[in-house]
């Protein structure tokens, strides 16, 4: 199972590498708790490199022990739209029109959607999980809103 999520409310800044808002925080808590009782805890975690996906994972996950072994990965395949050279303190994609981040979503989904019996949580950005549930057979809202979530088993 592939869950796609997008990143909790964050405050916009210069370096687009902002942190999540305290209501952004209080709200991942939340569906990470709904998330986790209607689907069971994660295997593993997949990250944007953007600080904002570490402190959601970190938000979603809090009603799990703290000793549980999910991994958290960071794949910059999950970055955002870069449609200039941004002033990153991060290694994301430069450059790249809409057709590549498609293309570097669909390589990220197919090299993770074949792991039958785990589940997969993939926090990332507005324009991936919208490619990403399409990609998937899902039907996307045209506005992807923070937290909004697709699930594929």
């Amino acid at each position: 199972m592939i869950i796609l999520i997008r990143h909790a409310e964050d405050y916009h800044t210069q370096s687009h590498n902002g942190l999540i808002t305290k209501h952004g925080e209080s709200s991942a808590k939340s569906v990470g708790k709904y998330l986790i009782e209607k689907y069971g805890v994660p295997d593993e975690v997949y990250i944007t490199p953007f600080y904002r996906g570490k402190q959601t994972a970190k938000m979603l996950l809090t009603s799990i022990n703290t000793n549980s072994n999910i991994k958290i990965k960071t794949s910059k395949n999950l970055s955002r739209y870069t449609r200039d050279k941004a002033n990153l303190s991060i290694t994301v994609p430069e450059y790249e029109t809409k057709d590549d981040v498609k293309e570097r979503t669909r390589h990220f989904l197919n090299k993770h959607s074949h792991h039958q019996g785990k589940i997969f949580w993939c926090i990332t950005h507005a324009i991936v999980v919208k490619y990403g549930a399409k990609i998937l057979g899902l039907n996307p809202n045209k506005n992807i809103k923070f937290l909004d979530y697709y699930v594929k088993n």
